[in-house]
């Protein structure tokens, strides 16, 4: 995608045309929750247990999921006039998983490199 969305940025932007994406991870959806199939109904929904959570908040700097409004807000955000300069770019709506990819926090909440955690 990323590379898609340059080509298409050089391609498009002698006309005005901006192109961007949107690149979120780890945000909360019907299919992360076990809802796969329709209707969505969120008292279905399967929620992640306590161990689950702290696995999640470990790995990202924000410490939780993403929600739906968040990757919305960054489509108003390149839908209005604010952007007018940016193109050719992918935004990550993550929590920080691209900053901290390889990086997991210990259980004192100290940053360390995967595989090279050791709990006491």
């Amino acid at each position: 995608m990323l590379n898609f969305t340059r080509s298409l940025s050089l391609e498009l932007g002698d006309h005005k045309i901006r192109v961007n994406a949107i690149a979120p991870d780890y945000t909360v959806t019907p299919g992360l929750r076990g809802n796969i199939t329709g209707p969505v109904d969120e008292s279905t929904w399967i929620h992640p247990t306590p161990a689950q959570e702290d696995a999640t908040a470990r790995r990202l700097p924000l410490g939780r999921c993403g929600v739906d409004h968040e990757c919305g807000s960054v489509a108003v955000f390149l839908a209005s006039r604010m952007s007018s300069y940016v193109t050719g770019t992918v935004i990550p709506v993550d929590g920080g998983a691209w900053a901290s990819c390889g990086w997991l926090r210990d259980s004192a909440g100290k940053w360390t490199l995967t595989g090279d955690i050791v709990e006491p």
